[in-house]
């Protein structure tokens, strides 16, 4: 029953995964290509979850031209915002191909019914909350190190270039200095053939 490859729902036995179907909270439903699932401008309260296939989150113009934002696939959810904050869909959802969505009310989620199951899920959510937020703040540490590195790149390169044109410039004077020794050279070598 519960083989859903997503950590929300790591640890939720058979028995609350039917206990969930039973309340009406947890259902999949299937799509078939190019079926919309999630239409713009309705309010939704349930989190979907790709079992099978892929669907793309979509913008469309007010010309009706269509724009993908994203493609979700097996085991990633979708319209998890929408649903906790019950706010009108800014985007359209529809099948890629041939789609599974398991669906899950995320208002059981926020209403405490002492069920086990309920609690597994508000703790994994937190867990992979937590994962975020620090996925976030490492991501943070390494913007700042990349631009640590780019700012003494560009160091360099001013550096670099200074040295070059004091190298051209040096190489300007040697070639002065050459051309001069060249002249010498051709002067002692006339006068040595006058001789």
């Amino acid at each position: 029953m519960n083989d859903i490859a997503n950590p929300l729902f790591r640890g939720v036995s058979d028995a609350e995964w039917k206990e969930m179907e039973e309340m009406n909270c947890l259902w999949e439903t299937e799509y078939r290509k190019n079926e919309r699932i999630c239409q713009m401008g309705n309010v939704i309260h349930e989190l979907g979850v790709v079992t099978k296939g892929r669907v793309h989150i979509e913008t469309v113009d007010p010309w009706g031209n269509k724009s993908i934002l994203s493609e979700v696939g097996e085991g990633e959810v979708f319209a998890e915002t929408y649903a906790f904050c019950e706010e009108p869909m800014m985007v359209e959802v529809s099948a890629a191909e041939d789609t599974n969505v398991l669906w899950l009310d995320v208002r059981w989620i926020l209403t405490n019914t002492g069920s086990g199951w309920q609690e597994k899920i508000q703790k994994n959510d937190e867990k992979v909350n937590e994962r975020i937020n620090k996925l976030e703040e490492n991501t943070g540490k390494d913007i700042q190190h990349i631009k640590q590195e780019i700012n003494d790149i560009k160091g360099d390169f001013a550096t670099t270039f200074v040295l070059r044109e004091d190298f051209f410039r040096s190489m300007n004077g040697v070639e002065d200095k050459i051309g001069k020794i060249d002249n010498k050279l051709d002067r002692l070598l006339l006068m040595g053939k006058e001789k």
